[in-house]
């Protein structure tokens, strides 16, 4: 057999690799220890990426939808079905 083929005859019978179960353990380690020690973590600050038209048209998404739930909750039922 010439080097070619032996290679390509010794690779099809190659043993899988076991997973490292060492990595797993060391992750499962490290969120719990995250999880429990709450008051220790770095407090991250949300940075609000949007612009102030954006902030401004939530805003009065936020403000119509109330209004309507007021509008809707004063209605009464038999008003509510007859519109």
């Amino acid at each position: 057999m010439d080097d070619a083929s032996e290679d390509a005859y010794n690779n099809a019978w190659k043993k899988k690799k076991k997973k490292d179960k060492d990595k797993d353990k060391e992750i499962y380690k490290e969120i719990s220890s995250h999880s429990g020690s709450s008051n220790t973590e770095k407090k991250h600050v949300m940075v609000d990426k949007r612009t102030k038209a954006q902030i401004a048209a939530d805003k009065a998404r936020e403000q119509r939808k109330a209004e309507a739930i007021v509008e809707k909750a004063s209605q009464t039922h038999k008003e509510r079905i007859m519109v």
